[in-house]
């Protein structure tokens, strides 16, 4: 029987995050996810070995109209040594079985470098919904985040 040598059982650990294997995480409403991103510029290539933790929140779920829900997205970017993308951010709710695509006011840029990045929106929602689940597909990953709605 064959074994793989240690760099090859190392490489294949962060391959899901190099080759587009999605992953969902799941938490409450005003707690953080934090999802591991690739390190490295677009000459040299990402690295293997090293990533740095991209971190999620979406703050507050305050019914601001019958049928409307605000929130807060942030997402906390480090310094990767390239920029982070920002062009693929899909944001949609589901309260009480409807879906509702995610609006805000802000601009969206295609791509950052590291910071901390605060997105005001809100989707509609039924009159009635007591909960809400906010759902984020961005660079491969799947969030969720639900809370009762205020």
């Amino acid at each position: 029987m064959s074994r793989l040598p240690l760099s090859a059982m190392l490489a294949l650990a962060v391959l899901p995050a190099l080759t587009g294997c999605s992953s969902t995480h799941s938490t409450d409403v005003g707690l953080t996810l934090t999802v591991a991103h690739p390190q490295g510029d677009f000459e040299q290539g990402p690295s293997l070995f090293k990533t740095s933790d991209v971190t999620y929140m979406v703050r507050y779920l305050s019914r601001t109209e019958p049928d409307r829900v605000d929130f807060d997205l942030i997402i906390l970017v480090p310094e990767f040594g390239r920029p982070f993308g920002f062009g693929d951010l899909a944001v949609t709710c589901v309260a009480d079985g409807a879906t509702s695509t995610a609006d805000t006011d802000e601009e969206l840029r295609s791509e950052e470098f590291g910071g901390v990045f605060e997105f005001p929106m809100w989707c509609e929602a039924p009159e009635d919904a007591e909960r809400m689940v906010v759902e984020i597909d961005h660079h491969d990953e799947q969030l969720s985040f639900e809370g009762a709605v205020f």
